[in-house]
C-alpha cells in the first residue's frame, strides 16, 4: 500500500509504470524546446534566463506604467538548461565549478558531499540553482557550506 502511494507520487499520477517514461513525460517537452535552441546557438547560447520559447512566456506588467516586473521561465533540467542558456564554453565552466564544489566537499567529509551531491542532483528535475530570488539560494547557500565548511580533524 505504502510503495503504491510513493509510486503514484512519483510518477504524478500518471498512467507510465517505468520512472523513465516519467520522466520524459514530465520533463520531454521542455529538454527538447531547449535542445532546438541549443542546435541553433551552441557556442553562444540564447542568454540567461531567457525563455526557450519566447513567444510562449507571459510577462507580467505593472497597471501603473505598464512596465514588465516578471516573466516566469521554466526550464526543468540543469545542465541543458545552462548548455542552452550560456552555450558550450559557459557549459565549461560551469561544469568545471561544480567539479570544483564536489571535490572540496568531498575533501571536507561524507555531510557536505552528501549536502552538495543533494542540491545537484535535485537540479535535475527542476533547475533552481540559479533562481536567487527563490529556491536557489537555498541551494547557493547549502553549496556554500558544503564548499567552505572545515574538514574534521584527522583529514
Amino acid at each position: 500500500m505504502f510503495s503504491e502511494q510513493i509510486d503514484s507520487f512519483i510518477i504524478k499520477r500518471g498512467t507510465t509504470p517505468d520512472l523513465a517514461d516519467a520522466y520524459e513525460g514530465s520533463r520531454g517537452e521542455l529538454i527538447s524546446r531547449m535542445w532546438e535552441n541549443i542546435e541553433k546557438t551552441p557556442f553562444e547560447g540564447i542568454g540567461f534566463g531567457i525563455a526557450s520559447s519566447p513567444e510562449l512566456n507571459e510577462i507580467q506588467r505593472e497597471p501603473m506604467f505598464d512596465l514588465p516586473v516578471g516573466a516566469a521561465v521554466e526550464k526543468g533540467v540543469m545542465p541543458v538548461a545552462v548548455l542552452e542558456e550560456v552555450g558550450i564554453p559557459g557549459f565549461l565552466l560551469v561544469a568545471v565549478w561544480f567539479g570544483m564544489l564536489l571535490l572540496r566537499s568531498a575533501q571536507r567529509g561524507i555531510e557536505p558531499l552528501a549536502v552538495s551531491a543533494t542540491v545537484l542532483m535535485l537540479n535535475m528535475s527542476e533547475a533552481t540553482f540559479f533562481s536567487p530570488g527563490g529556491l536557489g539560494l537555498l541551494w547557493l547557500l547549502l553549496a556554500g557550506w558544503a564548499y567552505s565548511t572545515k574538514a574534521k580533524a584527522g583529514r
